[in-house]
């Protein structure tokens, strides 16, 4: 029935003249070299062409539909734009060796419903081959490393991308040394989390800046070797230029944008609030959310998020949790702290109310019950004793 019904979702869709207003690349995807019980991923990229923002399903039917997940299942796109849709294949661990096809449906809808409206604007099939086989096969292949300039007595950041080229879990063992011409200043060892297969992998590893008797790598240029392996044997090497400038030459510049807070809130409710922060400065910038929280002009709490690394332009959504306890009005100041340097961002101010919820007036009324008891037992108790 699943199966009749997507078929007669895509003639409708075939027949549209409105067919091409959505688009899908690439058109075919080849999952190779699967174990049984293994994991595969590769990208897609869903594109809306018209002028009107769209939400976008994707799924499907057939022999291996159970096996494959796309994340985000469900999209909105705005005029114009496009989006990467992660399609993941996971084989069962008692299927048996051989090539599975099927098919997966991406279909477009307007965001408004408006009269005269068409439900479906467009659709796309992608065809989805996955290959099984038994034999493992091991290894990963280190696609970047860079050393970006970092100031006296910061971290010294090596950032690595992995990619996991085998069908098992795989995991990769780097080496550093920071030298220059005469000696060698300092050495790191690290060894990553378990990748899964054709995954890509971002580290950020964090080499120590400081000598012996706390005194820090001094200012001046630098080489960094890197060396990774898998299971004791050199997979890839090369070397990266350090500069290490002095303290304060380097900026550290942040922006908060597109900040997610409820207007409404009830006491006692856990809200989450967020803010998109994007790293405009030289430096990596160990950003927290903070929200100073007011009420009237009296500072009543300070609310602080997770610690985020975010590496020169790239752009990062922070968050935090916050808890009122009383009912009222108040504002909230928001800004991006880098924990290392003490740097800001501008403050963003935005206004919100409190109120009771009904659990709280609820559990109001009950101790108010309770004591209104308590207190007419205790006088009627004293009366008898009287």
């Amino acid at each position: 029935m699943k199966t009749l019904y997507l078929f007669l979702i895509f003639i409708v869709i075939l027949s549209s003249p409105v067919y091409s207003s959505i688009g899908a690349s690439p058109a075919s995807m080849s999952f190779e070299n699967m174990l049984r019980g293994g994991y595969s991923e590769k990208t897609v990229t869903v594109s809306n062409p018209t002028e009107s923002d769209i939400i976008v399903s994707i799924g499907g039917d057939g022999e291996i539909s159970e096996w494959i997940t796309a994340f985000p299942s469900t999209i909105e796109l705005g005029p114009k734009s496009n989006a990467r849709i992660v399609i993941k294949v996971e084989p069962p661990e008692d299927i048996a060796n051989g090539i599975y096809k099927n098919n997966i449906l991406v279909i477009g809808r307007p965001a408004v419903s408006g009269e005269g409206q068409m439900s479906v604007v467009g659709g796309v099939s992608l065809a989805i081959t996955a290959e099984v086989v038994d034999n493992e096969d091991k290894g990963y292949e280190v696609r970047r490393f860079s050393v970006p300039a970092t100031e006296e007595c910061r971290p010294i950041e090596a950032h690595i991308t992995i990619v996991n080229i085998g069908n098992v879990r795989t995991v990769a063992d780097f080496e550093f040394i920071v030298r220059d011409d005469e000696q060698i200043f300092q050495t790191k060892s690290y060894t990553t989390e378990s990748m899964l297969p054709t995954k890509e992998y971002r580290f950020l590893v964090e080499i120590p800046y400081e000598m012996e008797q706390y005194n820090c790598i001094p200012t001046g240029k630098y080489d960094v070797s890197f060396k990774s392996f898998l299971d004791g044997s050199l997979i890839h090497e090369e070397t990266s230029p350090l500069i290490i400038a002095e303290r304060g030459s380097l900026s550290i510049l942040g922006e908060l944008t597109n900040v997610k807070i409820p207007q409404s809130i009830e006491a006692g409710q856990l809200t989450k609030i967020e803010a998109d922060f994007e790293n405009k400065g030289e430096l990596t910038y160990r950003a927290q959310l903070v929200a100073e929280i007011y009420s009237g002009d009296s500072l009543s709490q300070v609310v602080k998020g997770d610690v985020i690394e975010v590496i020169h332009s790239e752009s990062k959504t922070l968050s935090l949790f916050y808890q009122p306890m009383f009912p009222g009005d108040y504002s909230a100041r928001l800004y991006a702290l880098d924990t290392i340097s003490g740097a800001r961002t501008d403050e963003l101010e935005y206004q919100f109310s409190v109120s009771l919820s009904m659990i709280y007036m609820g559990g109001g009324l009950i101790l108010l019950l309770v004591i209104l008891i308590l207190v007419k037992k205790f006088i009627l108790g004293g009366k008898k004793d009287e």
